[in-house]
């Protein structure tokens, strides 16, 4: 039976099973408030594409991260540290690689109202988290900054009315990771709350590296600390601060794992590596460096030994001021900054020889990098809550950005670093128009205009020195997003709606090391419409959501490794499809106490529609489709990271123990995905056949009433290890990749105090 037919089968069996049981039911599912239109309506009444988890949903899932909301949204990918540099989002197929320093996400994040576009926001953005709302689709008008691809919008919780203290440690046992987590909230004065979270977490390393015995390789500790402070002196004013900190420091020894190598051997094993069997799974082959090879070659390659290093600061000082019952104006000033340095492998190239029972490669693309993020935001938006038909929201954003990329590699004994600078200027303003044509359907019109400056500047260190030439050295891009929807509902419980929308991307520059071609990209542009179904059933036990879309793509940014020159690139596809359906479904049956089931699927067919210059793969030959040793024509074939099916499916269970004061909590959820390129540097050899498919689990025993919780959680269990970005080797079309995480069980104790020491 297909995926597609299975997910219809037990959907039908879920309305028919639903049909036949009485409408009281212990409870309704709990009603959502979005503010995917910048004011808060419920989830079922927006008539956009948005999927929302509230904090109290987030933790009966077993939410435990912004990764694992790849096993809760079909459709949605998320790697936190991918290819060990940026963050990683692909939602519907749409995705910017993680490889280029510069480039903005197609998928941006939304953090407390700042917009973010660089990937590295993840791994500050996803703590203690009051909400979280993923809209899909172009997104032009109200997070701050156009997006094509998506919005992953995340709200932090704000101050308690009363003092509130909470602990939690954890140990988890593949990775041998210990960590602790620390919440004080509460009011200082009747007008004034704060709230601090501190966090920390040191782990061993989840993989095994065969090449030095090492059964726990990967090691990483963090750091991360928000504060919350909040003044609401009156129903007409409030001003909240927040502002968060992230350290990481990792020892980088999981650069790049081979996936595939019968492409040069024919067979299991690797000519360069003999341990290695080629396979993503939770082991790989790196041997330490010789640390006096690389020492003193750049001060960012520090002793010569490998190693990576984080730190982010996001600050976001919101404002809503209501002069009166019918305005409201809003403020947001946003500032981001992450630093990073890193010094790992990428690439093992050539034999390796013994030395001191060790395996040591004689050569190897080895680079280190000083990479860094400043961005500046300022958005101000004001909103009408007349009585009348015609209703307005409206406002300006302005950015001010600047991005450093120093990559530093080895190539066979040879290094050059170079340092590119790119400052980016954005202004943008935008409007919204909500008319209620009747007390039943309502038409919104909109738009966002945006003007975008970047310029670059380059240097280059090592054994050549001196300016780098970029022609052009600014880029200007100027767009207009229009946005329109109609949307029906006969009852409070459906909603019927259709919408037209653009979105938009600016380009930016290739800043990377070696080889010619383009210097910089152009922008992307998304245009096409969806059409949804929200609708809730039986008492509002049963919620079944549908969305069709198709979307085109001019100028799509891919991005792609060329292992001969030891460059990464992105350039333009001439254009793209992504059309697709959605379906969603949340159950709470009536005859059985506190049990939710929940499942979502995702047909999405992406391919490109025009793009004849795609770069060939290594070792590409003019009878495998090499035009002129420098291009392929991918016109019909997938988009990079777009599995043509992805579907989730959980349940989970609370409610109380029999005759006994104490709680419990069950979950189960699994996500599957269809086969899907990797990378577009890698060609044909590099399709994961099989997709992937993660099974999680987790349980608690708790008292509210008292203030504790005992959990264990587990993650991947069935330990499907896949490539989530991937490379052609140096030497010969061997494949190497970075994974996602393997079987990880974790086991938790979270206390209030106030709670278990006043009962």
């Amino acid at each position: 039976m297909s995926l597609s037919r299975l997910y219809s089968t037990c959907s039908l069996l879920a309305v028919g099973l639903a049909m036949s049981i009485a409408s009281e039911a212990f409870a309704q599912i709990d009603e959502i408030l979005v503010t995917a239109r910048k004011r808060e309506e419920g989830l079922q009444q927006v008539p956009v594409a948005v999927t929302a988890f509230s904090g109290a949903e987030i933790q009966q899932r077993g939410i435990d991260g912004l990764e694992d909301l790849s096993t809760a949204v079909a459709g949605l990918f998320i790697d936190d540290q991918a290819a060990g540099q940026s963050g990683l989002i692909s939602l519907r197929g749409v995705a910017s690689s993680a490889l280029n320093q510069t480039l903005d996400q197609a998928v941006s994040i939304n953090v407390d109202g700042m917009a973010v576009s660089n990937g590295n926001v993840l791994r500050v953005g996803q703590y203690d988290l009051e909400q979280v709302e993923v809209l899909k689709g172009p997104q032009a008008l109200f997070f701050g900054k156009n997006s094509p691809g998506g919005i992953i919008s995340l709200k932090t919780k704000g101050p308690t009315d009363e003092f509130f203290v909470q602990g939690r440690a954890g140990y988890e046992f593949n990775a041998k990771e210990k960590f602790g987590e620390v919440i004080v909230s509460g009011p200082l004065t009747d007008s004034f709350g704060y709230r601090g979270v501190f966090y920390v977490t040191d782990q061993e390393g989840p993989f095994e590296n065969v090449a030095i015995g090492d059964d726990n390789a990967e090691a990483q500790r963090e750091l991360f600390g928000r504060l919350t402070l909040e003044f609401d002196p009156s129903e007409d004013f409030n001003a909240n601060l927040k502002v968060s900190y992230s350290d990481i420091d990792s020892d980088a020894t999981v650069g790049a794992q081979r996936i595939n190598c019968s492409v040069t051997t024919g067979g299991p094993g690797s000519l360069e590596e003999p341990l290695d069997d080629c396979v993503p799974n939770e082991t790989f082959v790196s041997a330490r460096p010789l640390a006096s090879a690389f020492a003193g070659i750049d001060e960012s390659f520090r002793d010569g030994n490998y190693f990576w290093e984080q730190t982010t600061l996001l600050a976001t000082l919101g404002i809503d001021y209501n002069p009166t019952d019918k305005l409201s104006i809003t403020s947001i000033t946003g500032y981001y900054q992450t630093d990073q340095e890193y010094f790992q492998e990428f690439v093992r190239a050539a034999p390796a020889l013994p030395a001191g029972g060790l395996l040591v490669p004689a050569n190897s693309v080895t680079a280190s990098n000083q990479p860094s993020y400043r961005a500046l935001s300022q958005e101000l938006r004001l909103a009408t809550n007349f009585d009348g038909p015609l209703n307005f929201v409206g406002g300006v954003f302005f950015e001010d950005n600047f991005a450093v990329d120093r990559p530093c590699p080895v190539f066979f004994g040879l290094f050059i670093c170079t340092a590119y600078n790119v400052n980016g200027v954005a202004y943008s303003t935008f409007g919204q128009v909500v008319a209620d044509v009747t007390d039943t359907v309502e038409i919104t019109g909109g738009l966002r205009y945006t003007k975008e400056v970047k310029e670059v500047d380059a240097f280059a260190f090592g054994p050549v020195r001196g300016p780098v030439p970029f022609t052009p050295d600014e880029r200007r891009f100027d767009n207009v997003s229009p946005e329109f929807t109609i949307s029906w509902r006969p009852t409070d419980d459906l909603t019927v709606y259709g919408a037209y929308k653009e979105g938009f991307k600016s380009g930016s520059f290739n800043t990377a090391t070696g080889g010619s071609g383009a210097q910089s990209f152009d922008q992307e542009i998304a245009e096409g419409g969806e059409i949804g179904v929200k609708s809730t059933w039986f008492d509002r036990t049963l919620r079944v959501n549908a969305t069709a879309y198709r979307f085109n793509y001019s100028g799509l940014q891919v991005s792609s490794f060329d292992a001969t020159i030891n460059q990464i690139s992105t350039s333009n596809a001439g254009a793209a499809r992504v059309q697709g359906i959605e379906l969603e479904t949340l159950w709470t049956p009536s005859q059985i106490e506190g049990l939710t089931l929940n499942g979502s699927m995702n047909y999405n067919r992406a391919r490109y529609t025009d793009f004849r210059q795609a770069p060939c793969f290594l070792g590409q030959t003019p009878a495998t489709g090499c035009i002129g040793g420098n291009f392929q024509d991918l016109t019909g074939e997938s988009i990079v990271q777009a599995p043509e099916w992805t579907a989730t499916f959980g349940a989970s269970i609370d409610r109380s123990l029999p005759n006994s004061d104490l709680r419990f909590r069950v979950s189960a959820d699994a996500a599957y995905s269809s086969e899907y390129f990797t990378q577009l540097s890698a060609g044909p050899p590099n399709l994961w056949e099989d997709g992937y498919f993660i099974v999680n689990a987790g349980g608690a025993i708790y008292d509210d009433t008292k203030g504790w919780e005992i959990a264990v959680i587990g993650r991947n269990l069935n330990n499907d290890v896949f490539p989530t970005i991937s490379n052609n080797s140096t030497l010969g079309s061997e494949i190497t990749a970075t994974t996602n995480r393997p079987r990880a069980v974790i086991m938790q104790l979270t206390i209030r105090p106030t709670d278990l020491f006043a009962n």
